[in-house]
């Protein structure tokens, strides 16, 4: 009968530890990924953040991360209401391939060294006929370049990867996606169909 009784409290112990996973939200400097982004926005700032841009729905914020001192942080929200679903961090521009790749290197042993290995890994140049960093940087501008490590946090994930973005130019980038409020936008995209 104690057998039982303490396999009983240890299932309930169990579910309620999946339930409370199901409810929780992937953070952002220690911030849940949800609420309104004012809200959100408030939080960030008390971090160190300043506000940068506000048009179109697209929120900016300017600050230091990871010991990284001017990072641009991006908050997206659902489109249909205003609820933060996902950060994104792009680190200070850089003009070398060899500086990109050195940040994300170091980038991706810190995120390995705290949530373990990738769950999914692509490092490649479409058409590189020379390992000259210049030409790296051309085939990055050209989007011939996939280089992007994807996380798996249990309530979302954190893809690390090296863009190319027009009015930013090139970057180590972070994406912090928050799982229920991803899984929300999803719905309200497929509902759309």
């Amino acid at each position: 009968m104690e057998m039982k009784k303490l396999f009983v409290t240890a299932l309930m112990a169990l579910l309620a530890g999946v339930v409370c996973a199901q409810n929780e939200h992937l953070t952002f400097k220690g911030v849940p990924i949800d609420g309104c982004s004012k809200d959100f926005v408030k939080s960030i700032q008390s971090k160190g953040f300043e506000m940068v841009k506000n048009s179109d729905g697209l929120l900016s914020l300017r600050g230091g991360f990871c010991g990284k001192p001017n990072c641009t942080v991006i908050v997206n929200t659902l489109e249909e209401e205003d609820v933060v679903s996902a950060v994104n961090v792009l680190f200070e521009r850089e003009n070398t391939w060899h500086a990109l790749s050195n940040n994300y290197d170091t980038l991706k042993n810190m995120l390995t060294e705290k949530y373990g290995a990738p769950v999914e890994v692509k490092e490649s140049f479409v058409n590189l006929y020379s390992e000259e960093d210049f030409l790296k940087i051309t085939r990055l501008q050209a989007n011939d370049c996939e280089w992007r490590s994807v996380f798996e946090t249990g309530v979302g994930q954190i893809v690390l990867s090296i863009v190319y973005v027009m009015e930013y130019g090139c970057h180590v980038k972070l994406e912090y996606r928050d799982r229920i409020n991803g899984m929300k936008s999803r719905a309200a995209a497929i509902e759309d169909l």
